[in-house]
């Protein structure tokens, strides 16, 4: 891409995600007994990049390691397992703004307005009110496609 580029899409742009999303990923594999290190180059990812807060990810590398990952150590649950490795700090600068909200509801349009700071490739949508359930808050969760590439490995 260059400043001459005029017609850009939504396609031109890499999503990215912090690595903090994977915090437990090396917790896991290493708990599984599989060497990490191999399928973390598959994907360009390196273990320092998962330490650091602030590294960001392309959404489609992110995809493909936890797939392939989950292949090799023959876990399909292994999103489950990282998963208890986070809380409410994966969402750094976020989770302190968030915290400081007065109502849920606040707190969850925090979260829809500022959720860009976790990544490009994150979107929420909240209304309020609620369509189902009167005197709620109802928060849809924007599907993005994303294609893996790079996954070598077959079932």
């Amino acid at each position: 891409m260059t400043f001459k580029d005029k017609n850009l899409s939504f396609k031109d742009i890499t999503y990215v995600i912090r690595a903090y999303a994977l915090r437990g990923y090396i917790d896991v594999m290493q708990a599984l007994d599989i060497s990490y290190a191999n399928v973390l180059s598959q994907f360009a990812i390196s273990a320092e990049m998962l330490n650091y807060e602030a590294a960001l990810l392309p959404i489609g590398a992110m995809c493909g390691l936890l797939e392939a990952s989950s292949l090799v150590a023959k876990c399909p649950d292994l999103g489950l397992r990282i998963a208890k490795y986070q809380d409410h700090e994966v969402l750094g600068i976020l989770r302190l703004i968030m915290m400081n909200a007065s109502t849920p509801a606040e707190a969850s349009s925090i979260v829809a307005r500022f959720i860009f700071f976790q990544g490009t490739a994150l979107r929420i949508d909240m209304q309020d009110p609620g369509l189902l359930i009167p005197n709620t808050v109802s928060i849809n969760f924007l599907s993005m496609e994303f294609r893996c590439v790079g996954l070598a490995h077959t079932a």
